[in-house]
């Protein structure tokens, strides 16, 4: 879903993506995330057009897995 300009996750549809979380990503890389259930926020800050480099997954899975250590 959409509010205020950015978006709520509202189910888990992969490694990186808690219900609840509200996310932005600008279109040239850079992204922002709160996930309240997992007490985190974090920035991912590139300069590119678009995610087709596969930075933008690898960088929030690797994220979402260091949690569990």
């Amino acid at each position: 879903g959409w509010g205020m300009g950015v978006a709520v996750i509202k189910e888990r549809d992969s490694t990186h993506a808690s219900p609840g979380a509200i996310t932005w990503s600008g279109g040239f890389g850079t992204s922002w995330r709160a996930d309240p259930s997992e007490d985190l926020h974090a920035i991912l800050m590139t300069q590119g057009v678009g995610f087709t480099s596969g930075i933008y997954d690898a960088f929030w899975t690797s994220v979402y897995q260091a949690l569990g250590d």
